[in-house]
């Protein structure tokens, strides 16, 4: 029977509360809020069965999706494209600049349902979408995407970003393709949220054209991650390379180290290590040439509760990793096994600095490079 008296999860025994949070991680219950309330439904009720439906409650959309009309079947339109300007929605997705088509079945395949967009109406065209998220968790998105196989130009550039900040970059070659063999492709990226809020938004980098990048089957997702990390590798994260150059991280996978990634962006195939709650990233998702070494580079704020603990910072990299915090070097390895440093960090702002070298010449899937890193408290 349950209390009549209001009771947190920081009420019950530690042992319990402890059982409960186990149920609730395995079943895939992501977000510290989420599981708090699952974890004391879980508890009172004595029943680990609660796990699977807390899951379920977890979002509206199911699974703890958190987009909307992802495979843009809203609106459905009876024609083989209409073109949408500044402005014009498409369920929870609006044309923030240039202009898109959304596209129906009878004018090419879709990767899903009965309609897909063309990020390209004659105008480089941006959709976006804001999203309820949780402070502090990471969001897998997976998408398909092609390419608009009717006009000259072969190569359809976009790129996708998260409040902002550029997570990944997209070629697609359109060369051998029709309407009726579009060649969808699958592709994943991942984000950490900053607040309760974040904006997700794909951006056509097509110039001059009437007709550029394919998209379909957009799912975010929480990915579930130890509640001990405190910090760990993400696209997104700042890198410089020996030439000078400098950007943003993309997941790296596809390719003989990383065959693909899980729900839970392990790799799934491949030479490299699996490390959980640290997927790999690289410059680009794959090698390009002339890139390494490349130095990844992330401030992290440590509260003073975890100050209080002691912290183990755990990296790889290919073909090999020095990694240094505030300037000073803790630990170095390779790509086939994890390396781990303790480190005891007063509460403030800290600097992490990762320096991978990929040996070897240029061959983007056979010789790739990544890093993978996560700190965490230990005790």
């Amino acid at each position: 029977m349950f209390p009549y008296v209001h009771v947190t999860v920081a009420d019950l025994p530690t042992a319990q509360s402890d059982a409960a949070f186990r149920s609730c991680q395995a079943s895939g219950v992501v977000g510290q809020s989420a599981l708090d309330a699952c974890a004391l439904d879980v508890a009172l009720s004595g029943d680990p069965d609660m796990a699977a439906g807390a899951l379920v409650m977890q979002s509206g959309t199911g699974a703890g999706e958190v987009a909307g009309n992802g495979s843009f079947e809203q609106p459905a339109i009876g024609s083989r494209f209409v073109s949408l300007g500044v402005g014009a929605t498409m369920g929870a997705w609006t044309v923030e600049s240039g202009s898109v088509d959304l596209v129906h079945s009878s004018y090419w395949q879709p990767a899903a349902g009965n309609q897909s967009i063309d990020l390209n109406s004659c105008s480089p065209g941006r959709i976006s979408q804001t999203m309820s998220v949780e402070p502090g968790q990471r969001y897998r998105i997976a998408y398909s995407y092609a390419g608009n196989p009717e006009t000259a130009d072969r190569l359809k550039k976009f790129h996708v970003e998260v409040d902002g900040t550029v997570v990944d970059r997209r070629t697609f070659d359109t060369t051998g393709r029709t309407t009726g063999s579009m060649g969808w492709t699958p592709a994943v990226t991942a984000f950490v949220a900053t607040g309760d809020r974040a904006t997700i938004a794909f951006q056509s980098d097509q110039l001059g054209s009437c007709g550029g990048a394919a998209l379909d089957d957009i799912v975010i997702t929480p990915v579930s991650t130890s509640t001990s990390v405190i910090a760990s590798s993400n696209p997104g994260d700042a890198w410089t390379d020996q030439s000078g150059a400098s950007g943003l991280a993309e997941l790296s996978y596809g390719h003989t180290g990383c065959t693909s990634l899980d729900a839970s962006l392990r790799c799934v195939g491949g030479g490299w290590a699996v490390m959980d709650d640290a997927p790999w990233v690289w410059a680009h998702q794959f090698t390009r040439n002339g890139e390494g070494p490349v130095t990844f580079t992330r401030t992290v704020r440590i509260t003073s509760a975890q100050a209080s603990h002691q912290l183990r910072l755990t990296a790889m990299g290919d073909d090999v990793m020095t990694a240094a915090v505030d300037g000073q070097q803790v630990l170095s390895g390779g790509f086939t096994s994890p390396t781990s440093a303790d480190l005891t960090l007063t509460p403030g702002d800290h600097t992490l600095t990762f320096v991978v070298t990929n040996l070897g010449g240029y061959q983007p899937s056979n010789n790739p490079g990544g890093l993978a890193w996560k700190l965490r408290t230990v005790d």
